[in-house]
């Protein structure tokens, strides 16, 4: 199960490479009736087939009247999985039905979108005049008050990028409604040498979220410099350890940002040791996981990550965990995703939900390497966003698992981040035999293990471990022919039966020779 426990290195870094189909990032996608399998002949590649796009389009009746219509778009995507990310990243597009996003209407919508552009070290105390905002193909420029209307866009999810001299620029997504009004907060952090910027080594955290709740707060915990206590900055402790609260905002959208070193500080270093960022919900209606939040991660070395808080599981829950940051004495900066809920009752009990000491030893025994296979996935959605990809087959340690694992569409990238891990038989009932085939050497009995010998069961090859064990997982339930074979040792056959009722042990021994 070490994969699974390989996922929390990893940051969902959704600020990465474009998806090659910029117009499906201007629809709604729908994966529910979306379905498809590994590409044959390769282990990294999977192909989705039947990804549904709505696109809205105004329509001219006439007369100067004009209305909406909606027209929808097929397409199947290749999709290769990441392994430094576990995500699976779209490397081609086709459409197989429809106009795509480019086809008929004539521009324009009925939805409205206000923008107010804000710097995230002072919040709403400085907007930003004079950024430009671009959505679809128009452009529109921030006011003295830091705000920016666009109209007549076309409802459903539309990508913005926010853009200032002096300042970053963000890309950002928003769904857009004809029925409500859409109101975006942004907060743009100074760019790379100007006051305010990050130099390497340095980060920071920025949230932002909608009208409800009126109040969320950064949580950020740390290690204290020569102490194995840890320091806590949030609104009650503005200052603490290196790291610091810029601003905290009680009357919805935010920005709350934390830098560390904290902002204009002088000299300081960020201590080295696991950061922890929390979200919790102070006051107001809704939750976290309706308020539209989005936690951008910076870092001085210019990479961005965002993350998004679960939908779903927020009765009586009102903390969202969302990362941890890991500075080594050497080396480079790691991310792990925790994207957790919980319900603290004191703020003061942040640190300890979930356990940190638990959380980074079991993080510190899933560094092994692993590989992935595809070859044999199914690929079925599961509801509007989600797809599940069954029969992932990793190999970790010389252990084969197989796993069910449910993918969330990240709509700025189009990647497929995973969220639900399980472990599984395999495809179809016969796959469900897990066999431990444990290789010694013959001259000297069955606790002299050989590792590095590889074990062939059907068409799936494992190398033994330190132990000697090549674990299989998803093997055929049946009659079976386990092939080894060892530098230095003669290979061996043996026929095994497998049964899907426990684990089946097969010894092999093999004799020196060639």
């Amino acid at each position: 199960m070490l994969w699974r426990l390989t996922l929390l290195t990893l940051g969902v870094a959704c600020a990465g490479a474009r998806a090659q189909a910029p117009e499906l990032q201007n629809g709604l996608i729908g994966l529910s009736t979306a379905h498809g399998a590994g590409t044959p002949g390769t282990t990294d590649k999977v192909v989705l087939e039947n990804m549904r796009v709505t696109f809205r389009r105004v329509v001219s009746f006439g007369a100067g009247r004009f209305g909406w219509s909606s027209a929808e778009s097929i397409y199947n995507v290749t999709y290769r999985f990441d392994p430094a990310t576990l995500h699976l990243a779209p490397e081609t597009y086709t459409l197989v039905s429809g106009s795509g996003g480019t086809g008929g209407g004539t521009g324009g919508g009925c939805a409205n979108l206000s923008v107010q552009v804000v710097s995230s070290l002072q919040g709403s105390a400085a907007p930003i005049a004079g950024a430009t905002i671009a959505i679809q193909s128009r452009t529109a420029q921030t006011d003295a008050t830091g705000v920016a209307s666009v109209t007549g866009l076309p409802p459903g999810q539309s990508l913005l990028t926010i853009s200032a001299n002096g300042f970053g620029t963000i890309t950002q997504a928003a769904q857009l409604s004809c029925d409500a009004p859409n109101e975006l907060a942004v907060a743009l952090s100074p760019g790379a040498g100007t006051a305010g910027g990050l130099a390497p080594g340095e980060f920071r955290v920025v949230l932002t979220w909608g009208r409800d709740p009126a109040d969320l707060d950064s949580h950020l915990t740390g290690p204290e410099a020569g102490s194995t206590s840890r320091f806590h900055v949030y609104y009650a402790n503005r200052d603490a350890g290196t790291c610091g609260l810029d601003v905290d905002d009680t009357l919805s959208y935010g920005p709350e940002t934390v830098t560390c070193p904290r902002t204009g500080s002088t000299g300081a270093a960020v201590v080295p040791g696991a950061y922890r960022y929390s979200v919790h919900h102070y006051y107001g209606t809704g939750n976290i996981g309706t308020s539209g939040a989005i936690v951008r991660l910076e870092q001085g070395d210019g990479s961005t990550q965002y993350f998004f808080p679960p939908a779903s599981g927020w009765a009586g829950n009102n903390l969202w965990s969302v990362f941890e940051l890991t500075v080594p004495s050497t080396g480079s900066t790691s991310v792990a995703t925790l994207n957790t809920i919980s319900n603290v009752a004191s703020e003061s009990n942040i640190e300890s939900v979930p356990n940190g000491a638990a959380l980074r030893s079991a993080r510190a025994a899933a560094q092994q390497p692993f590989s992935v296979d595809f070859g044999s996935s199914r690929l079925a959605g599961s509801g509007q966003n989600n797809l599940l990809v069954e029969n992932v087959r990793v190999t970790q340690g010389g252990q084969e698992v197989g796993y069910n694992v449910v993918f969330r569409l990240d709509p700025l990238t189009l990647h497929l981040v995973p969220e639900v891990i399980s472990q599984s038989a395999g495809v179809g009932a016969s796959n469900c035999a897990a066999v431990n085939v444990i290789v010694y050497n013959t001259a000297t009995g069955t606790t002299a293990r050989i590792p590095g010998a590889t074990v062939t069961i059907g068409s799936r090859s494992l190398v033994t471990g330190a132990t000697g064990v090549a674990g299989f997982s998803g093997a055929t339930e049946g009659a079976a022919s386990v092939l080894v074979t060892a530098p230095g040792y003669a290979s061996a056959t043996q026929s095994a039966s497998l049964s899907c009722t426990g684990t089946n042990a097969v010894e092999v021994g093999l004799s020196s020779g060639r």
